[in-house]
């Protein structure tokens, strides 16, 4: 599987994706610094919760793009006939996609949150946004939500895979994300400090998208190829 994946890396211009993930960072740290102010935003914890609602709004989108290109592609320039008829079974080829469609979720809803939220604190002491106190207890409980945000980013993110395979449409993909975005970015977020309750959510978010990833391997396995 591992060397599946890397074959996977290989395909696609990581130097563009990444650049262009920097980018992404660098629009929504300006965004947050500039708009938030004008938000009538005075705590930390409701500055960190709209960070993280605009990073991960962003990166559902971003990562259903990721996903579109690693997986449906290969139907889009007809080149899925030449990949299935390699000696391995279609649900390894399409299970190396989607890890690797998982893993760079995961890590780009965790570095942007890092990143957006240093960002923003560094504004913060220089312009003096929010008054109150900064503490390593905030610290902390934002730096435990970001990761269990950034499971359930993962989990949306593949919640759109069934619909792109079963249209056979990288643009259903995309289309899906934007209104899954729109929807549930930031949402299970209102969880307050009940920790049990975030890590359900997330928990449920992280099912549900691999479940819709199992029904589109599964359907891949079953039908022809074009």
């Amino acid at each position: 599987m591992a060397m599946l994946m890397r074959l996977e890396l290989r395909k696609i211009r990581l130097r563009n994706w990444l650049l262009s993930f920097a980018a992404a960072n660098l629009v929504i740290a300006m965004w947050v610094v500039t708009n938030l102010p004008n938000e009538g935003v005075r705590t930390f914890v409701e500055a960190f919760y709209s960070n993280r609602s605009y990073v991960e709004m962003t990166f559902i989108v971003f990562s259903s793009v990721f996903m579109s290109k690693l997986v449906m592609d290969e139907y889009k320039s007809k080149t899925v006939a030449n990949l299935f008829a390699y000696p391995i079974a279609r649900s390894r080829l399409l299970a190396a996609k989607l890890i690797v469609t998982a893993l760079f979720s995961f890590a780009a809803s965790m570095l942007s949150n890092l990143f957006v939220a240093a960002f923003f604190l560094a504004a913060n002491a220089k312009n003096g946004y929010i008054a109150e106190p900064l503490t390593s207890g905030l610290l902390t409980d934002e730096a435990l939500r970001i990761f269990i945000n950034a499971f359930a980013v993962t989990g949306v993110v593949l919640l759109p895979l069934y619909v792109g395979m079963a249209r056979k449409s990288g643009n259903a993909i995309i289309v899906a994300s934007f209104v899954l975005a729109l929807g549930l970015g930031g949402s299970h977020d209102e969880s307050g400090h009940n920790w049990t309750l975030a890590a359900a959510i997330a928990a449920c978010c992280v099912g549900a998208g691999f479940v819709s990833a199992a029904f589109a391997v599964r359907k891949a396995e079953r039908e022809d190829i074009l």
